[in-house]
């Protein structure tokens, strides 16, 4: 009794399924009842990360020299070989083998100790020595098995401010390991390149924003290895604290966050100055005593990085402290923020419970103990994702939870939270969600991926405004997500375009979003199963032929047009000939 076609709903017995209704549709739409096979994929920019042809240098790889021993005094480590090595001061070589990390990388040979035989390297921290593992130097280039450049996320850019986009049209931001690129149909790329060490990496969380006609790169780091808290103590003089902390293995101009501190001025992130084995410094103000109180950690953090739209790169959001006082604080490393009303929200590093306020049109302001609230606190619960929604209310979602707030700064202060017109409730505890960039507004409606799969809050309600449901918007398609990779779901990502939600995740055991998951707001039904020979590590929505049309960037350095070829996909590789197929 079939007549046409609205969707498709794999969870249920097939036999129980509605006219109109298919057990399964992969790579297909439903245009007015009528299923057809998708339109593919174009490919836009292929390694956007080479902006020309590569200089190709030979060379030749010499042998791997067998390392004796590697021993340390403070700094310094003395590496005695089993031949000759033929090195000189300043020369750089590559060791790897040993079972302590800070011996191994890529080191520079000092002048002092050298020998046929012996050399000598800068080394931090307070690794055993003598070092332990079967230890190998190669003086010359290092082959590795992979590396981890390609794009990293994405999004829109337009300012009428900036020198490059001055006009005020919409470029594609994508972000690179090193570098963002800049897209626009018809135009060439332009590539902003990030401070010198500034990089992404792939344990990184990510936040790209535009806020102010500015663009923000956040980064955050979970706190293990190298970003662990470590305790230490603070002593005070003339501007400038000494922290001590035994094998803290910060470098000069690293940015370290102190916490738990008695004294708040002391409570800031800011730039390593000068480092030795055990002690480091770094510039303070306000700071009252000699010697901070408190049970005081430092740990490493990832700086902000922002572009003006100028004709400059990307820099380093300045740290240290605040020139309003001891209270206030800058712009603090995060992976998850949003801007709203004029204002930066941030939920800083550790992301747990609390949420920072910016001060109206000031992105560098933050006064942690008179604009900042915190959502569930001391519950296992931690913030996810902050979502701007209407009324001048901001989302906060957790992994177990979400809260909604309403914050109207005071008209007389301008720095303060207004009492009488601010609030922080509870909408749901039922459900959280599992990844921040799956959050996206359509109308009265807000979808997000959970631990049940989607989401679907209704805000047209006038008591709570949003309300969860019981069931998943997602129930009837459950099964699509029982293959979901769990280490890499915080990678999901969706956006709403042509009145459907679009959600990529990561399926198979893979590590980067290569199935596409679509809900059409039209039908009320799932639609369909997508699947590309590229992973959609971020859709987006932007102009294309005077139109809005959906994109995807690749982890790979690829970004595509959807919907757009009669004829197939564009294969992922170039140098693949054709089109490929579509399985619909």
């Amino acid at each position: 009794g079939d007549v046409g076609w609205a969707g498709f709903r794999s969870r249920p017995d097939p036999l129980t399924l509605d006219r109109g209704l298919a057990a399964m549709a992969r790579n297909m739409r439903f245009v007015r009842g009528r299923a057809e096979v998708r339109k593919g994929i174009k490919r836009l920019l292929d390694g956007v990360s080479v902006g020309t042809a590569p200089v190709v240098l030979p060379f030749t790889l010499p042998e791997d020299v067998a390392v004796s021993q590697i021993t340390r005094v403070g700094t310094t480590a003395t590496v005695a070989c089993a031949v000759a090595h033929g090195l000189s001061a300043g020369e750089q070589v590559n060791l790897r083998g040993a079972e302590q990390a800070e011996y191994n990388g890529d080191k520079v040979v000092l002048a002092g100790g050298l020998t046929s035989t012996d050399f000598t390297f800068a080394v931090s921290g307070s690794a055993v020595t003598p070092a332990t593992g079967t230890i190998v130097l190669t003086d010359g280039v290092e082959i590795r098995e992979s590396y981890s450049g390609g794009i990293f996320g994405a999004c829109v850019f337009s300012s009428p401010d900036s020198v490059v986009t001055g006009s005020g049209a919409e470029y594609i931001a994508l972000f690179g390991a090193d570098n963002c690129y800049l897209y626009r149909q018809g135009e060439s790329v332009v590539t902003k390149g990030y401070p010198n060490g500034e990089i992404i990496e792939d344990d990184d969380y990510l936040c790209f924003i535009q806020a102010f006609n500015k663009l923000f790169l956040f980064r955050a780091r979970d706190l293990t290895g190298a970003y662990a808290r470590k305790s230490c103590t603070i002593a005070h003089a003339t501007g400038t604290a000494t922290v001590t902390c035994s094998g803290h293995g910060f470098s000069s101009e690293d940015r370290v966050c102190i916490e738990g501190a008695n004294e708040a001025a002391f409570n800031i992130e800011a730039d390593v100055a000068t480092e030795e084995e055990n002690t480091f410094t770094f510039a303070v103000s306000h700071a009252l005593v000699a010697a901070a109180t408190g049970t005081i950690t430092v740990r490493r953090v990832k700086a902000p990085l922002v572009w003006d739209g100028g004709s400059g790169n990307f820099l380093r959001h300045g740290g240290g402290s605040h020139a309003a006082g001891a209270t206030y604080s800058t712009l603090r490393s995060t992976g998850v923020a949003c801007y709203q009303n004029n204002q930066l929200f941030i939920a800083a590093t550790p992301i747990k419970d609390t949420v920072l306020v910016s001060d109206v049109l000031d992105e560098n302001t933050f006064d942690p103990l008179q604009a900042s609230f915190r959502a569930n606190a001391g519950s296992d619960d931690y913030i996810v994702a902050l979502h701007p929604f209407a009324e001048g209310t901001t989302l906060i979602f957790g992994r177990k939870s979400i809260y909604r707030a309403r914050i109207v700064m005071d008209y007389a202060t301008g720095t303060t939270f207004d009492p009488t017109s601010s609030f922080l409730e509870l909408v749901t505890n039922e459900v959280g969600c599992r990844a921040a960039r799956t959050v996206v507004t359509a109308g009265s409606f807000i979808y997000f991926l959970s631990d049940a799969g989607v989401y679907r809050l209704d805000t047209s309600y006038t008591d709570l405004k949003v309300r969860g449901v019981t069931l998943p918007l997602s129930d009837s398609v459950a099964d699509q997500f029982d293959n979901i990779s769990e280490s890499a779901v915080w990678q999901s990502n969706a956006v709403w375009h042509d009145n459907r939600y679009w959600l990529a995740i990561p399926t198979a055991g893979l590590d980067s979003p290569n199935t596409l998951i679509i809900w059409n707001a039209l039908t009320g039904e799932w639609e369909s199963v997508d699947n590309f020979s590229a992973p959609m590590t971020t859709l987006l929505v932007s102009d294309y032929a005077d139109k809005r049309r959906l994109f995807g960037a690749s982890r790979s350095g690829k970004l595509f047009l959807l919907e757009e070829r009669e004829d197939g996909d564009d294969p992922a590789d170039e140098a693949t000939p054709g089109v490929v197929d579509i399985d619909g």
